[in-house]
């Protein structure tokens, strides 16, 4: 409930940016993008710890469950509209009633489905990024993972919270990049992600209004 949410100072989620709509009103919202190519390769390497059953990071991109999730990820979280459903999947309350086998696979779609924080893996076009650049266009801060302290900085300035200094968390693994087959194969299949974030890195100059209010944090990985 909205009023459960006036206790918190600050809320950071993982889910698509029309949520903001639903409970950021009157509040600072603010979010970061990454290179696409990195940002592809860490939320491989995160999934592949998680699922912790060998995976590798390469064989999950190639694997459609994930590959069609994790294509053009940003903009599908910032362009995605509105869900007047639930959250959760209407299949979640089926788990208990589930044979075993059906059970195993439901729960292999609701690996899918948090791992890539809701994403749907409906084709991706030109609207989808007019709607992610607008999206980003309406939030108060907007950075880039590669230069954090500037974010930081000037999330700090927007909304007066005592931000302390950036420091690595959740690092899935080894900072070593992929493959060049593999960064290739990202790079040919993010075309759209790039786009955007080349149009936030010519325009993250931008001043932050200051507003009084919690915080939202970033809606996409």
């Amino acid at each position: 409930a909205e009023a459960g949410l006036d206790r918190f100072r600050c809320i950071t989620v993982h889910m698509p940016a029309w949520v903001i709509d639903v409970h950021g009103q009157d509040r600072i919202t603010a979010t970061v993008v990454r290179e696409p190519v990195a940002r592809t390769w860490s939320h491989l390497r995160h999934i592949a710890r998680l699922l912790d059953d060998g995976s590798r990071p390469e064989q999950l991109w190639h694997r459609p469950e994930w590959r069609s999730r994790l294509v053009d990820h940003q903009v599908r979280m910032l362009g995605a509209q509105p869900d007047p459903g639930p959250i959760l999947p209407d299949w979640v309350d089926q788990v208990d009633e589930a044979s075993d086998e059906d059970r195993a696979a439901l729960a292999a779609s609701l690996e899918v489905f948090l791992a890539t924080a809701g994403a749907d893996a409906s084709p991706l076009g030109p609207d989808h990024l007019a709607r992610a650049r607008d999206r980003l266009a309406s939030l108060d801060v907007v950075g880039r993972t590669e230069r954090l302290d500037d974010f930081v900085a000037r999330l700090r300035e927007a909304s007066g919270l005592p931000l302390g200094q950036v420091t690595v968390r959740n690092a899935a693994g080894s900072a070593e990049g992929p493959p060049e087959s593999l960064a290739a194969s990202i790079r040919e299949a993010t075309a759209l992600d790039r786009e955007l974030y080349d149009w936030v890195t010519a325009t993250i100059g931008r001043p932050a209004p200051a507003r009084a209010g919690p915080v939202r944090g970033r809606p996409g990985r």
